[in-house]
């Protein structure tokens, strides 16, 4: 289900391309059907435009886009596979301790290299609250330490490394819409309260819903057909076991085969490195990047490698290790 090889993926790119009035009406009866969502092209369109002027267009999708070692690497993959990158968010999301990569987000493992070539982490608690107070609220509304909301102080840092060359895109305002122009909707949302929690909620006709955030397993089948007409490419890995979420790999197979069977073709998905107790350091953060902007960077390992999880795995390597690099604009 996923794409694996460089000839692979720029094969699927223009066949895509020339696709694109096709596969977009297929989608859109498949969303209609399957939401009763009319005109779902217009809708990405207008919420998506950015990305999509830049296509093609790798996205690594996490709640708060950062500098972590994962995203240096989808930053530098898609550098080296000519894709634009972008970062997409749902900040709207909840804060719970069973998320690895969501406790990262908060407590921050800072990696520097000693004078004797050994790697230091030392961890940086960003939050004014402890952790049990912090459990259910929404990562938009986390307060922290530096006088900002938890993801403007990574927007700074990721403003530090990456300059205007990696974007973000928060997706809460998209699946929030298309919650509200659905007729089909989902028996439970998560309710945004007025002390920036989120709680669990039988839907009601009569709730705010701009306040509300549908489940995943709701909107996965919109959130992949936005990765189906060879405009964006997902960078992403199912096979993660930090998640907290056994059920998640189970679903993603399902929506991708419910896609493909409606639409005539699989989501563009990318694998990169799954996040096990081997590959945590991709949750790390390479605090010697912050004294030089990642503006560009190419390197012959990337060109060279047609094996895509290997390029991300190199890219990572390339993020975890750096310190004296010098990277030019």
């Amino acid at each position: 289900m996923y794409i694996r090889r460089r000839q692979e993926l720029i094969e699927e790119l223009a066949g895509r391309r020339e696709r694109r009035q096709e596969i977009q009406k297929r989608r859109d009866a498949f969303i209609q059907q399957q939401y009763g969502i009319d005109f779902f092209s217009d809708v990405v369109a207008h919420y998506w435009s950015l990305p999509i002027a830049s296509a093609p267009t790798g996205m690594l999708c996490r709640q708060v886009a950062s500098i972590m070692i994962e995203d240096v690497a989808c930053y530098l993959g898609c550098r080296s596979l000519g894709l634009s990158a972008w970062a997409g968010e749902l900040t709207c999301d909840g804060f719970y301790t069973v998320n690895a990569d969501k406790q990262y987000r908060v407590k921050i493992p800072w990696l520097r290299w000693g004078k004797k070539g050994n790697p230091v982490v030392k961890y940086e608690c960003l939050s004014t609250m402890p952790f049990d107070q912090l459990e259910g609220m929404c990562l938009a509304n986390v307060p922290t330490q530096h006088g900002v909301l938890l993801p403007e102080w990574h927007h700074q840092r990721r403003q530090l490394v990456f300059g205007d060359t990696y974007p973000t895109m928060d997706m809460s305002g998209f699946f929030r819409d298309c919650l509200q122009l659905a007729t089909k909707r989902p028996g439970l949302v998560y309710l945004g309260t007025d002390d920036g929690y989120e709680i669990p909620v039988s839907f009601e006709e009569s709730l705010p819903k701009q306040s509300c955030r549908p489940p995943a397993a709701w909107y996965y089948p919109l959130y992949f057909s936005l990765f189906l007409d060879g405009s964006l490419v997902l960078l992403e890995s199912y096979d993660d076991a930090t998640t907290g979420n056994v059920h998640v790999k189970a679903l993603f197979e399902s929506t991708m085969e419910q896609i493909a069977s409606a639409v005539g073709v699989l989501p563009l998905v990318t694998c990169i490195p799954s996040l096990t107790k081997e590959t945590r350091y991709l949750l790390y953060y390479n605090k010697h990047l912050l004294d030089s902007r990642l503006t560009d960077f190419s390197c012959e390992e990337l060109a060279e490698e047609q094996d895509l999880l290997q390029l991300f795995f190199t890219a990572a390597d390339i993020g975890y290790r750096s310190c004296d690099v010098v990277f030019s604009a």
